[in-house]
């Protein structure tokens, strides 16, 4: 892990190229299924929503679809970087670095790409055993 003083970042870089291993057929089904999902419109969850209203100036006002950008799409990318900030983002940053990589937290999915990033502040990093 490099800090920079002056952006009080934290940077760490995950690799793996070894094959996924999943133990039941139903988590290796909903695992390939997460990992070639594409970008596509979706309808935002009523806590997205409320979570979003702030930045629009109430719930009538956010829209009520969004498009996604799918993991499949992203893995297909040269390059990716994973920006993250704020104590809030520090157990699923250490979900997505740590745990198995898992459709439950799709960031997981980036540990398997040739280049990828994860570029985090302390306070997002705080939970990770580094």
């Amino acid at each position: 892990m490099a800090t920079s003083a002056s952006t009080s970042l934290a940077r760490a870089r995950y690799h793996s190229s070894s094959p996924l291993r999943v133990a039941e057929p139903r988590a290796c089904i909903l695992t390939l299924v997460v990992q070639h999902t594409p970008t596509r419109l979706v309808h935002l969850h009523g806590q997205t929503i409320a979570d979003a209203a702030g930045d629009f100036g109430g719930e009538d006002k956010v829209p009520k679809t969004a498009i996604t950008m799918g993991v499949g799409t992203i893995l297909h990318a040269k390059h990716v970087v994973l920006l993250a900030w704020g104590s809030k983002k520090a157990p699923i940053v250490k979900r997505a670095i740590e745990d198995e990589i898992s459709d439950a937290v799709p960031a997981s999915f980036l540990r398997e790409h040739a280049s990828s990033i994860f570029v985090l502040d302390r306070e997002a990093a705080a939970e990770l055993a580094l």
